[in-house]
C-alpha cells in the first residue's frame, strides 16, 4: 500500500493512532485538542513556552522512489523572521513554513540535499499543503493548487531511521515549532497528481460515507464481505454516518475485522505487488480473525456522500474518483 503514516488526532489521546494501520502509534508532547476543520479534532502545537511537537518511529520510511505528504492546518501565526515551523521534521526529508508564509519542502538523495521554496504565500488560517516527489521532480501544492516552482531531481530520498518531529524539528526547540492547530497528517510511498490531492482538499482526514445502523468505532479496520477492501475508521459522526480512510478502494459493503488501539494486533497484515490488479501494492488483511465476532454480522450497504469526490452526486463516479486516489 502507499499510505505509509496517518494521523488525524480524532481519538484525542497523547498517543495518537496510526490510521495507516501500520501501527507506528505516535507520541506527543505539550499537546492540546482542539475543534478540526470539518469533523473532528486537531492537534494544537506551539502555542506555549515548551516543546510542542507529535513523535514517531516509523520503520517503512525507507527506499522511497517517490513520497507524497498531505496535512491540513490551522495556522495561528507565521514563524518569526528567524524561524521556520516545522509542518514535519524527518531525517531526510522535511517541509516547513517560512516567515513569509512560503512553504519549503527538503529531500536528501545521495546525499545532496535539494530544497524546493514556493512562490506562494500562505495566510493564516485553514490551509492544505501537499509536497510531492514523483522520481523525477519535486511539487508543491499550496489549498489545492500546485505552486509555480519545481525542482527537477532524480533518484531515490536516502533512508530515513530515527525519529520524525510534527510539528517541531526537535523535541527541545522552542524556536521552529508550527503555531497552529493540526488537523491532519499522511505520508505515502506514491506520488499524488493534483485530482488526488483536490480529493484530498476537499474531504481531509477521511471519506464521508454513511451506513444505516453501524456499530462502528473510531479505529476500526473495516473490509468488505470478499476482504479485498479495506479502511480504517477515523470519525464517527452518529449512528448513521462515518468517515474512513480507504487503504485499499472503496467497496460498497463493510464489516469490522479488528481495531487499531484495543486489538492485540488481531489481524495479518502483509504488502503485496497489485495482488489485485489495479497497478498498486496493496495492504491485504487475512482473515479470520478470534475474538472478533462483528466479522460475521450482516453488512449495510454504503451511500457515499458525493462531497468533494466528484461534482455529480452519482455513486459510480463518486466511486471511480475515490478510486484515483491510487492508494
Amino acid at each position: 500500500m502507499s499510505l505509509l503514516l496517518a494521523y488525524t488526532f480524532n481519538e484525542q489521546s497523547v498517543t495518537p493512532w496510526d490510521y495507516s494501520a501500520n501501527k507506528f502509534t505516535g507520541a506527543s508532547n505539550n499537546i492540546a485538542f482542539v475543534t478540526g476543520q470539518n469533523y473532528g479534532y486537531a492537534a494544537q502545537i506551539g502555542q506555549g513556552t515548551l516543546p510542542s511537537y507529535i513523535s514517531c518511529t516509523p520503520t517503512n520510511f525507507t527506499s522511497l522512489a517517490t513520497l507524497s505528504v498531505f496535512t491540513s492546518f490551522n495556522l495561528v501565526a507565521l514563524p518569526g523572521t528567524t524561524a521556520k515551523g516545522y509542518l514535519y521534521h524527518g531525517n531526510k526529508h522535511d517541509l516547513w513554513i517560512n516567515h513569509n508564509g512560503t512553504i519549503t519542502f527538503r529531500i536528501t538523495i545521495s546525499s545532496t540535499v535539494h530544497t524546493l521554496t514556493s512562490a506562494t504565500q500562505i495566510l493564516t488560517g485553514w490551509n492544505t499543503i501537499a509536497a510531492v516527489f514523483d522520481g523525477a521532480n519535486m511539487w508543491v501544492y499550496i489549498n489545492g493548487n500546485v505552486d509555480a516552482n519545481t525542482v527537477a531531481v532524480t533518484g531515490a530520498i536516502d533512508d530515513t531511521s530515527g525519529t520524525v518531529y510534527i510539528g517541531n524539528d526537535s523535541s527541545s526547540d522552542t524556536a521552529n515549532m508550527l503555531i497552529g492547530n493540526m488537523d491532519c497528517i499522511e505520508f505515502r510511498n506514491s506520488a499524488l497528481d493534483q485530482i488526488s490531492i483536490n480529493l484530498l482538499v476537499a474531504s481531509p482526514g477521511g471519506i464521508l460515507v454513511s451506513n444505516t445502523g453501524h456499530n462502528f468505532l473510531m479505529g476500526d479496520i473495516i473490509a468488505d464481505n470478499a476482504v479485498k477492501y479495506y479502511g480504517t475508521v477515523t470519525w464517527v459522526v452518529d449512528d448513521s454516518t462515518f468517515y474512513f480512510y480507504p487503504l485499499t478502494q472503496t467497496a460498497s459493503t463493510y464489516s469490522k475485522i479488528g481495531h487499531l488501539a484495543t486489538s492485540a494486533r488481531q489481524y495479518y497484515m502483509e504488502l503485496l505487488n497489485d495482488f489485485d490488479g489495479n497497478g498498486n501494492g496493496q495492504l491485504r488483511i487475512i482473515y479470520p480473525i478470534a475474538g472478533i465476532a462483528d466479522y460475521a454480522s450482516p453488512a449495510n450497504i454504503i451511500t457515499l456522500d458525493h462531497r468533494g469526490m466528484s461534482e455529480a452526486p452519482d455513486n459510480i463516479q463518486n466511486m471511480m474518483a475515490i478510486t484515483s486516489l491510487r492508494i
